[in-house]
């Protein structure tokens, strides 16, 4: 398949105009004409490009960018990110980032994880910033905890959050990676399940007793399932990376 053709798909069901304006997005690493094989990740880091390579892959497609800010200056300054850089150029395998625009996307990232867990009534918020539904019953929140975690794949995950999960809940907001900012202030009614929460976003949910779950940022690897399902249909082998959560609990 002809990259230029798999581009204007691609920008077609994630534009990259819904980007945030400071986002990087878009070939981080040339790509080539011909494209055969497409591996999808949630993060470049070394594991997946070894998988890249011992699988012959032209194109890997990820959610978190690789350069984050102006990319020479980013190869002078920083030795490991220069040293993937080179790996995969030298392996001639391209790489695309579709970050914010498939966070800000209809389909997005959190109304994803909203029909996994079950959700109903399921409705995106401003600017698909965020997407509110109920549960089809009240349940406890320990038990929404333990069904994120089978329905996500976040088994190996610590949560964090700040009330108590013997009380029931229905009314579910959620929003996908660094995400604090989306906690409805002194809204006791809403459990809020966020990628990634900042320490004064805990201090002020705290204060306004609005209930959060924080599922942190590795929740995001559901990414790889849309772009999957979305890219089925070409003439491309898809492969999803095998990537390792990197945070150990002690």
């Amino acid at each position: 398949m002809k990259w230029k053709e798999l581009k204007e798909i691609l920008d077609e069901e994630f534009p990259p105009i819904a980007a945030s304006v400071e986002d990087f997005i878009g070939e981080q690493v040339k790509i080539k004409n011909d494209i055969s094989k497409v591996l999808i990740t949630l993060d470049i880091t070394l594991d997946v490009i070894a998988q890249a390579q011992e699988k012959n892959v032209d194109l890997i497609i990820s959610h978190h960018p690789m350069f984050f800010g102006e990319k020479k200056l980013l190869l002078e300054s920083d030795k490991m990110l220069n040293s993937k850089y080179q790996l995969l150029k030298n392996s001639n395998i391209g790489v695309y980032i579709i970050h914010t625009n498939a966070d800000f996307n209809p389909n997005s990232i959190a109304y994803m994880q909203a029909l996994a867990i079950g959700l109903k009534n399921v409705e995106q918020g401003p600017e698909n910033l965020h997407v509110t539904g109920n549960l089809e019953k009240e349940i406890l929140a320990m038990e929404l905890i333990t069904l994120i975690k089978e329905t996500l794949e976040l088994k190996d995950i610590e949560f964090r959050t700040n009330f108590d999960i013997e009380q029931p809940i229905s009314k579910i907001l959620i929003a996908s990676g660094t995400s604090g900012k989306e906690i409805n202030l002194n809204d006791s009614e809403t459990i809020h399940i966020i990628g990634e929460v900042k320490h004064h976003e805990w201090v002020n949910a705290n204060e306004m007793e609005s209930k959060v779950i924080e599922i942190s940022h590795f929740s995001e690897k559901i990414f790889k399932n849309i772009v999957k399902v979305f890219l089925d249909e070409q003439e491309i082998e898809i492969i999803l990376s095998e990537e390792k959560n990197g945070f150990k609990i002690i």
